[in-house]
């Protein structure tokens, strides 16, 4: 064989066996960009469950706030010794605005406990060990895609019970007792 043709075999021989491993080098290069999306999706994710948390707070403080206004309310009519139906209104008014507190309460866990397993399962995400798993990289972004719908769910919650505050708060001024 002359010098050429062997070394023109070799360059085709040699390109052959570097393709695979460029090949394979490319797609280690795509998996931990894709991995690096998915962790950023999650910490985004994480961050939203953070703000839903502070939502929560604020409504929290706004409905102790409303509950001192009703039962100082309540304290002046039983000093005055007048208004029976008055007073059982507010203890009416008092009542819902505390399962509406309690239900924020319950929810305020249930973010809570989802954002520690949204955690869990950054940590996992990030383990190099499990990166390499194909079957398993798509059961976290499953998860990952679960999470964000009940963080959704959970947003939307919060819209109706903002809307029942309201409607509970404008009720307690108004002095109709909630039964319109």
């Amino acid at each position: 064989m002359s010098a050429t043709k062997t070394l023109a075999a070799a360059l085709v021989l040699g390109l052959g066996l570097g393709a695979p491993a460029a090949l394979q080098a490319q797609g280690h290069g795509q998996q931990m960009s894709q991995m690096q999306q998915q962790m950023q999706r999650m910490q985004d994710q994480m961050q939203r469950m953070n703000r839903i948390q502070d939502r929560i707070h604020q409504m929290d403080r706004q409905l102790d706030r409303q509950l001192d206004q009703l039962r100082a309310r309540d304290q002046d009519r039983a000093r005055d010794g007048t208004g029976d139906q008055d007073r059982d209104r507010i203890r009416d008014q008092l009542r819902q605005h505390q399962q509406l507190q309690d239900m924020l309460g319950s929810t305020g866990d249930m973010v809570r406990q989802m954002t520690r397993s949204m955690e869990q399962l950054r940590q996992m995400a990030g383990d190099p060990g499990l990166a390499g798993d194909p079957a398993m990289t798509r059961n976290m972004e499953q998860i990952q895609e679960r999470f964000r719908n009940m963080a959704d769910q959970t947003d939307e919650c919060l819209k109706l019970m903002e809307q029942i505050q309201q409607r509970l708060q404008e009720h307690a001024q108004a002095g109709t007792g909630g039964d319109a």
